[in-house]
């Protein structure tokens, strides 16, 4: 697997804490509370590009922290009952982690950009809970989504919130729906020009860095990076002979034009 700087930055990170904000959040609300109030949180709060009003939600955001403690106090291993399919314990890791990343732009005082350092302070240092299990955003992803689950779909649904993440939809994940969910997120993410570019003359493919991030996955999931996508590129297949490559990630906080982002 490529070494990427993500992983570079866990061997840096140490104990930094829960938020002292969230720290001290209310009692956790009912599962169907908490659906209701994420749904309403992306709808009112995403546009259809996936960008994030975060100064409007700054100024709004008791449905997240609500939906938060909801995360703090409830997850797959404290409430097993609560998550009756495989389907509906991703589902819910992939919207926690979604939102604990939307709260995480609003703790750190809206970084414009996570490039170099600011990928510990964002993703190692802070420490949230997820079902009163201590936990960054990092392990949440690296040390309990992926090895647990083994779906590089999950990808293309997690989000931390910057532009070259797939497209946050205005709608939760589901676990009813999942299968679905994950095969139109990955196949709208496989046909965005600037994620696959196709370069018939110089016979490369150069690829969101994701595929890089995560190559061993896909590639355990396929014969190759290439095969991988055009599973979701029936329409338009590329090349599976030409050489790839990655197009270096841009690592700029999606916020929509309102909050003064171009």
């Amino acid at each position: 697997m490529r070494t990427t700087v993500l992983l570079f930055a866990l061997l840096l990170g140490g104990c930094y804490g829960v938020p002292a904000r969230l720290d001290t959040l209310g009692p956790a609300i009912t599962p169907e509370q908490a659906s209701a109030d994420w749904a309403a949180i992306l709808a009112r709060h995403v546009d259809d590009r996936g960008r994030v009003g975060f100064r409007g939600l700054s100024q709004a955001r008791a449905r997240l922290d609500r939906y938060v403690a909801y995360i703090y106090a409830v997850s797959p291993d404290s409430h097993p009952a609560l998550f009756p399919t495989r389907d509906h314990e991703l589902a819910y890791l992939i919207n926690a982690y979604n939102a604990l990343a939307m709260v995480n732009v609003l703790e750190q005082d809206f970084p414009r950009t996570l490039a170099g350092t600011t990928l510990v302070d964002f993703f190692i240092l802070p420490q949230f809970q997820l079902g009163g299990r201590s936990i960054n955003l990092f392990d949440l992803e690296r040390a309990l989504i992926i090895p647990r689950y083994a779906e590089p779909r999950a990808h293309f649904a997690l989000n931390c919130m910057v532009r070259d993440c797939p497209r946050l939809p205005q709608q939760p994940f589901t676990g009813d729906n999942l299968e679905a969910e994950l095969a139109a997120a990955t196949r709208e993410f496989v046909t965005e020009p600037q994620n696959v570019i196709v370069d018939h003359q110089a016979r490369t493919v150069t690829l969101n860095e994701i595929f890089g991030f995560y190559e061993e996955e896909f590639l355990a999931a396929g014969p190759g990076l290439l095969a991988y996508v055009n599973r979701y590129r029936a329409d338009d297949p590329v090349p599976e002979d030409y050489t790839v490559r990655f197009r270096p990630y841009n690592w700029q906080v999606n916020f929509q034009p309102s909050d003064g982002a171009s």
